[in-house]
C-alpha cells in the first residue's frame, strides 16, 4: 500500500512539474530568457516571445568561436500575447537537425551566427523568426524560420528548387537573412562546388496563408 501511495504521489509530482514547465508568467519568462523577442503575426497582431534554455551553461573553448561567448543548453520558445501575463511553450523544434551531437547554441557576441535573430516584415508580412547553427569548420549554417499565425509560433517550410519537395530547413551563412522592398525574402549561401563555387543569394516569395517559402530566381553575388 505504502509503495502504491509513493508512485501516485511521484505521478502527481511528475505531472505538476511538466505543467508548470509548460508556461511561465510575465517576470519568470523574462528573468529566464536568453533572447526576446517582439513579432507582428501573420493576422498583425503582437507577440512577444522568450527564449529560454534548460540545463544552461557557457562553453568556455567552442572551436568555431574561441574568443566569443556561447551558451548551450536545451532551448524552447515561450509565446505571450502583448498584453498577456502568461508565457506558453511552443510545441516547435528550433533548431535544424544538423547540429548532430553537437549542443543548441546561441551566440551573446554575434547575433548573426548560433542562436535567433528577428527578421522585421514588410508590406504587411510578418515578422520572422531565425534560428541558425553552424554546422561546419568553414562557416556553414543550417536554418530554420518562423512566424506566428493562429497564436502559435509555428514552423516555415522550404519548397525545393523542383516546387515539389518541401524541407524543414535552409542552408546558409552568417550573412542575414532579409525581406526586400517588394515583400520577398532574400536567404544567402555559400558553394564551394566546382565550377559554380560562389556566395549566392535566392530570393523567395513567402506564402503566408500557407507559411511556405517558394523560390523564385537566385542571384550570384
Amino acid at each position: 500500500m505504502k509503495r502504491i501511495f509513493f508512485v501516485t504521489a511521484l505521478l502527481i509530482l511528475c505531472a505538476h512539474v511538466c505543467f508548470a514547465a509548460s508556461t511561465l508568467n510575465r517576470s519568470e519568462a523574462d528573468s529566464q530568457a536568453r533572447q526576446s523577442f517582439t513579432l507582428r503575426s501573420v493576422e498583425g497582431n503582437s507577440f512577444d516571445v522568450r527564449i529560454v534554455g534548460d540545463g544552461e551553461t557557457i562553453l568556455t573553448d567552442w572551436f568555431w568561436a574561441l574568443d566569443e561567448t556561447i551558451y548551450a543548453g536545451d532551448y524552447s520558445a515561450y509565446l505571450g500575447a502583448a498584453n498577456s501575463d502568461t508565457f506558453t511553450r511552443q510545441d516547435v523544434e528550433l533548431f535544424a537537425d544538423s547540429y548532430g551531437e553537437h549542443p543548441q547554441r546561441i551566440n551573446a557576441t554575434r547575433d548573426n551566427r548560433d542562436g535567433f535573430c528577428k527578421v522585421t516584415g514588410v508590406n504587411n508580412l510578418p515578422d520572422l523568426l531565425v534560428s541558425k547553427i553552424q554546422v561546419t569548420g568553414g562557416g556553414y549554417f543550417e536554418m530554420k524560420v518562423f512566424a506566428v499565425k493562429n497564436g502559435r509560433l509555428q514552423a516555415v517550410q522550404f519548397l525545393g528548387r523542383d516546387k515539389k519537395a518541401v524541407h524543414a530547413s535552409f542552408n546558409t551563412i552568417s550573412t542575414p537573412v532579409k525581406y526586400l522592398d517588394n515583400g520577398t525574402l532574400s536567404i544567402p549561401w555559400h558553394t564551394n562546388a566546382a565550377p559554380d563555387a560562389g556566395t549566392y543569394e535566392t530570393v523567395c516569395m513567402f506564402d503566408a496563408d500557407n507559411l511556405i517559402l517558394i523560390p523564385a530566381y537566385t542571384n550570384k553575388l
